[in-house]
């Protein structure tokens, strides 16, 4: 997984990512959701996903009104978007990067996810969700858990969901 990552943070890298750039995520539930979403942070952007599920029409709505000139996906989406720059996390190649790659620094306060709602009540609307508030929720749940590194974690979440969050980063950050 660790060479997955390398290999998204430097295709990634070519594209100039700037703090709070928002990154879609557009992939079937896997590993490589995972991957996809630690390389955006490292580079020091914000993810986000996009349930592969939903709408045609309904995606084309959040990537226009959040202005997201990147998606991560899977060569077997069939979802189109030509005027994004694509890019499949599935095709990359086993190039070997030597050089270690650095991580941007980013502020608390920085974007980390924008996740949209279900619309039930009307139009979706994007949840910009901090650093700050990932980290403060992840570390006051594992606290009341007490999870530690004994513990695994069951991820049934989707990515477009807020749950998925803690699925990801709720165990990491007991092992880091």
């Amino acid at each position: 997984m660790y060479l997955e990552y390398e290999r998204a943070y430097h295709l990634q890298q070519q594209h100039e990512i700037n703090s709070n750039q928002l990154i879609a995520i557009l992939m079937t539930k896997g590993w490589e959701q995972v991957v996809a979403c630690l390389a955006i942070l490292v580079l020091g952007g914000a993810y986000l996903p996009l349930d592969i599920d939903s709408p045609y029409d309904r995606i084309c709505s959040i990537i226009e009104e959040t202005n997201v000139a990147i998606l991560l996906t899977q060569s077997h989406c069939k979802h189109a978007f030509p005027h994004l720059t694509t890019i499949p996390v599935d095709t990359f190649t086993n190039n070997d990067y030597s050089i270690p790659f650095p991580i941007k620094q980013q502020s608390s306060t920085d974007l980390a996810y924008v996740i949209y709602t279900s619309g039930s009540t009307g139009k979706p609307k994007g949840v910009m969700v901090s650093h700050q508030a990932v980290v403060n929720t992840i570390l006051d749940m594992n606290s009341r858990l007490e999870i530690s590194t004994n513990d695994k974690i069951f991820a049934l979440s989707h990515l477009n969901f807020d749950l998925s969050v803690y699925d990801i980063f709720g165990i990491l950050i007991v092992v880091v």
